[in-house]
């Protein structure tokens, strides 16, 4: 199921902060000192960008350096239009647990080893072992 938004299912607390670095809507995010950048492997934030609907961006529009983004604290239950990284074991099955990889996209985890990490579960079966750029899909908050 394609969709041209970030949030599919329920509401969580929209935010909004200054991009520290390029931030894709769907990447997984963390805020510092100089403003939001894409989460680091392992991070526990469930927090992701969302598109810039206010100014009439969609979901593949980046926000640069310097612009407001749009963000929301997601929940458990909650599903979203997220991001899976290219790369070698990067195949989600329905209930693929996920955890975030690198530069705040989401990589397919294991548990009980990654329990601490997990972000979510997939909510379809999706195949980016060979892909060269991450793929969007649709994922329900752990």
């Amino acid at each position: 199921m394609a969709s041209n938004t970030i949030i599919l299912k329920g509401w969580g607390v929209r935010k909004e902060a200054k991009a520290a670095t390029v931030i894709t809507p769907g990447q997984f995010i963390t805020i510092g000192a100089t403003g939001l950048s894409r989460a680091a492997a392992g991070a526990v934030e469930k927090t992701v960008a969302v598109e810039n609907e206010v100014i009439g961006k969609d979901l593949n529009t980046d926000y640069a350096i310097g612009d407001n983004v749009l963000y929301e604290a997601v929940h458990s239950g909650q599903e979203v239009n997220a991001l899976l990284a290219q790369g070698a074991g990067n195949t989600a099955v329905v209930g693929s647990p996920l955890k975030v990889g690198t530069l705040g996209n989401l990589v397919v985890g294991a548990l009980p080893a990654d329990v601490a990490a997990l972000i979510g579960y997939a909510m379809e079966a999706k195949d980016n072992s060979g892909g060269s750029a991450p793929i969007r899909l649709r994922v329900e908050i752990a």
